[in-house]
């Protein structure tokens, strides 16, 4: 239902450790996160949210030992950054993007690359656009994919796309 070949990824984002206390910026890592050192960790509600399946995904992966469900506050999305930011979480798992964005928060630790699958961000022009929209369309994805594009979301938090990130989306698109 796409035109162009199907969706095309323009940025791209990963999970990561944060946290807007001092005293954890150094000494907390998702490897230690379970410690005594951590009493309360936001992450995203997996029921509800994108986040929380890529967290729960993410942690069982981590293979960490099991923390009491009672050290877990769950959110949506923009709650897990409010949860940090005020001191009602230690740290939290949240998109790199967003801590980014937010400078209370500081990372402390990112998901392993050997078991990081990265947030990607696409976007395509469906078949159904008029000819005047089909036209701003196409220009406006083709910007978003030219250096000067990708430098300001670098500079706003993304990561650089990688070249099989992008061909992965289009071979996915049916």
């Amino acid at each position: 239902l796409t035109l162009n070949g199907g969706p095309h990824v323009y940025a791209q984002t990963s999970l990561v450790l944060a946290t807007a206390s001092a005293a954890h910026a150094k000494a907390v890592s998702f490897a230690n996160m379970h410690s005594n050192m951590v009493s309360r960790i936001a992450v995203g509600d997996p029921r509800t949210t994108s986040l929380g399946k890529l967290t729960k995904e993410l942690l069982s992966r981590l293979d960490l030992d099991p923390a009491p469900p009672s050290r877990y506050l769950y959110g949506k999305h923009d709650e897990v950054i409010t949860l940090v930011k005020s001191g009602e979480a230690d740290v939290g798992v949240m998109y790199r993007v967003d801590v980014a964005a937010t400078p209370a928060l500081r990372i402390v630790d990112r998901a392993p690359a050997s078991i990081r699958s990265p947030v990607l961000f696409a976007g395509a022009v469906v078949w159904t656009c008029g000819h005047a929209s089909c036209s701003l369309a196409r220009e406006f994805m083709a910007f978003l994919e030219r250096p000067p594009a990708q430098a300001i979301l670098q500079k706003h938090g993304f990561d650089p796309v990688s070249e099989d990130n992008a061909v992965h989306a289009k071979k996915d698109t049916r």
